[in-house]
């Protein structure tokens, strides 16, 4: 099993690479990157062990020497589509980091091709994967809290991450790299969840702006997700704070509150002023997003996250920008870009 990695930057170097180091030689035997970066290239092949005539700083060279079973494509947001297009049609099934595309013409594309070539195409959503996910979608299926009825997430910080040493440490704010901006990069990950506690959106209501002047994609947005089962969604996204703020994951039901701790706890409370904390392991998820893909690409089992469940996230995101330009709800039945 021969893997390549394109796109070495910050989330390859500080979360993929330890996740890959755990799974060990057994899942992968051997490695080929690709990146622009000399820096970035140098610190994977370094961490991995990769001989220098399997580094590239260019993906299509990769594609045209290399064999590899599988491709992860970690690149920033726009570029994407063409990266996971190229992979795709040299046959090399694609694991993507999430947004899998910027905009929903461009994800249909892939799936499109991934469908017409029959070639596995999966995007990351390790949030879904985390132990404490998991553990929470058991105590809620078990009546913990209750029916629950509203999911409140925020993530409000003073900043973005920083580019990779020796890349635009702010190409998170570029709208020509980025496609997008806090809702995009940090908010997904509340949509997706929101998807997997409550169920399929119906709606969203949202209000998104660019506080800081030099940020040419959104550094603030408020959504209000309306599910079919009649819960709702109230997701915060900032980089925009003169300040620190702490971040907030919580459930409610009518028989409870559910509280993420960032220790990996899930703790519950029923209104008595005690919490029951029930313990996982702090782990990010990505060990479990990979072997999973792994044994897709060997032809058995399914990935955590499909191309088609990007594409439900991407459209719920999507459809928030269409309504903070209208000023009104928007209903995913109807949305169309």
């Amino acid at each position: 099993m021969t893997g390549a990695i394109i796109g070495c930057g910050r989330i390859v170097q500080d979360h993929h690479v330890p996740a890959w180091q755990a799974l060990g030689r057994d899942a992968v035997d051997e490695w080929t990157i690709a990146d622009p970066t000399s820096e970035s290239r140098y610190a994977v092949q370094m961490a991995l062990g990769v001989p220098a005539q399997h580094v590239y700083g260019d993906h299509r060279a990769l594609l045209l020497r290399e064999k590899p079973n599988f491709a992860v494509v970690n690149s920033p947001h726009v570029s994407h589509e063409h990266i996971v297009l190229d992979c795709l049609r040299a046959g090399v099934p694609v694991l993507v980091e999430k947004p899998m595309a910027t905009t929903l013409a461009a994800a249909l594309h892939l799936i499109e091709v991934s469908e017409a070539e029959g070639i596995p195409l999966a995007v990351i959503h390790n949030y879904r994967a985390r132990p404490q996910t998991e553990l929470a979608l058991k105590l809620l299926a078990e009546g913990a809290i209750g029916r629950p009825f509203l999911y409140r997430t925020e993530s409000l910080g003073i900043g973005w991450h920083p580019g990779a040493s020796g890349y635009d440490a702010d190409w998170r704010i570029r709208r020509a790299e980025a496609g997008g901006g806090c809702l995009l990069d940090n908010g997904y990950h509340g949509v997706y969840l929101s998807q997997d506690f409550f169920g399929k959106v119906e709606s969203v209501f949202a209000r998104i702006s660019a506080v800081r002047p030099a940020v040419e994609v959104e550094d603030t947005a408020l959504l209000l997700l309306t599910h079919q089962n009649g819960a709702t969604t109230s997701l915060q996204a900032a980089w925009s704070l003169g300040g620190e703020s702490a971040a907030v994951n919580e459930i409610y039901g009518d028989g409870g509150t559910m509280r993420f701790e960032p220790d990996g706890t899930v703790a519950i409370s029923q209104g008595s002023g005690h919490w029951d904390r029930h313990h996982a392991a702090p782990d990010a998820g990505f060990q479990s997003v990979f072997r999973r893909f792994l044994e897709c690409v060997h032809g058995h089992g399914v990935p955590c996250s499909t191309a088609n469940d990007g594409l439900e996230c991407l459209r719920v995101i999507r459809a928030a920008y269409a309504s903070a330009q209208r000023g009104e709800a928007v209903r995913l039945a109807d949305f169309e870009e």
